[in-house]
């Protein structure tokens, strides 16, 4: 978990670090022409040619496997049947040339949101020291009178963080879009513990719904996002819209969404499937769950581990409950999160789906990323533009169905 940062960063700037390398090896091969002898004449300049050599080629793998992102975003699109192979390839990492020039600048491609935005109080909690809730709006210019609403909610362990925490590429690309792009601030450990996260983003919804007039925005329509820890609330988030024990003091407020975007979240903090096995830090990943999230221990209080867990909710195969369409986007090389956790909460959503009989009108999407690591959005990157392409395509198929569903009952109302 300590190194996913670095690992993340080389993977992402792969095809910078390919051209500072080959220009780093020009410029050495430029110096030792100019020696009176020009060869490699020692075992360790051998070795450090080889060594490089096999870092370059390393690096080269690495930005393939970036640039060739679109792909695996274009054929989960179309394995779901929301999009054919055509339509794929025209509306997802179809990019120009400037578009992709733009790619090689290491540096913010902008540092202005074209648009307005504030910053508003949300709710309230604390009974010593009250304290606001904040969530910022973001109206991009292309936004319309009442556009729908995207909420996001930033990752960071449920204790690191802000509502300033979101990637700019993300924000730029659902605004242009349309969409109003809301990010909130929530309480994190070591102040509060589960479900105390959950119950603040679930009084977000209920806020955007009551607050329709003063946004300016259609909050019948809104989908929520999330990555890392992030994702794992947005999931909780969709999955339990009918839990009204998650709402308390609100519990008549209509806290459901139309779908979710969940970027690398967890889904089942009791890890029944043994997948976290497989890393490394298994075990500092339990102890870190249960001292920062649960503030309980797992052995001790199993049961309110399954609550936490967006996994076991849709276990339940509650008939009543109305799971939304979801897009989960994993890196197969997350070294924080096993991307086996989200197979598994996809593959239960598909069984629910089956169980209940409740099938929407837009598919689930699983997008699994070869050579991704965790967090891999933070950074511009080719993979990064795909993704959020994907996303941009995933709001549109839903507020399409969504305005289809709604005009069939005006329709039907009618006669």
């Amino acid at each position: 978990m300590d190194g996913f940062f670095w690992q993340m960063l080389t993977g992402e700037y792969a095809h910078l670090l390919v051209v500072g390398n080959v220009v780093g090896i020009a410029t050495w091969l430029r110096r030792l022409s100019n020696r009176k002898c020009s060869q490699i004449t020692t075992w360790q300049d051998a070795g450090l040619v080889s060594a490089h050599a096999f870092l370059v080629g390393r690096l080269v793998q690495l930005a393939v496997a970036n640039f060739g992102s679109a792909a695996y975003f274009r054929r989960a699109f179309v394995d779901s049947g929301v999009l054919s192979s055509a339509d794929a390839k025209s509306r997802i990492g179809n990019r120009s040339w400037s578009d992709w020039w733009s790619l090689w600048n290491p540096l913010p491609f902008s540092l202005r949101f074209p648009g307005s935005i504030k910053t508003v109080a949300y709710g309230w909690v604390g009974e010593r020291l009250p304290h606001a809730l904040q969530m910022d709006v973001y109206r991009h210019e292309n936004c319309g009178e009442m556009p729908p609403v995207l909420l996001f909610i930033h990752g960071g362990g449920w204790l690191l963080g802000s509502k300033a925490t979101i990637p700019s590429t993300l924000l730029h690309a659902v605004g242009r879009k349309g969409w109003l792009f809301c990010a909130i601030d929530y309480r994190k450990a070591p102040f509060v513990a589960f479900p105390d996260h959950l119950i603040d983003c679930k009084r977000a919804v209920a806020y955007l719904r009551s607050s329709a007039r003063s946004l300016q925005a259609d909050t019948s329509k809104i989908v929520v996002c999330g990555e890392s820890a992030g994702g794992h609330l947005a999931s909780l988030v969709a999955v339990t819209a009918d839990d009204k024990t998650f709402q308390p003091g609100f519990e008549n407020a209509d806290c459901s969404v139309l779908a979710c975007v969940d970027a690398y979240g967890t889904h089942d903090l009791t890890d029944r499937f043994g997948h976290y096995g497989r890393i490394d830090v298994a075990k500092k990943s339990r102890y870190y769950v249960e001292a920062v999230l649960m503030n309980t221990r797992l052995c001790v209080n199993r049961p309110a581990f399954e609550r936490a867990s967006p996994l076991y909710h849709v276990l339940q195969h509650t008939p009543s409950s109305v799971v939304p369409p979801f897009l989960c986007v994993h890196g197969i090389f997350d070294s924080v999160i096993p991307i086996e956790d989200t197979c598994e909460f996809f593959h239960a959503l598909q069984r629910h789906r089956q169980v209940t009989g409740r099938v929407n009108a837009v598919p689930d999407v699983f997008v699994p990323l070869p050579q991704a690591d965790h967090a891999f959005n933070c950074i511009r990157s080719p993979r990064t533009v795909a993704y959020n392409d994907a996303v941009g395509v995933f709001l549109d198929l839903v507020l399409a169905a969504h305005t289809k569903q709604h005009a069939v009952l005006l329709t039907t109302s009618k006669l």
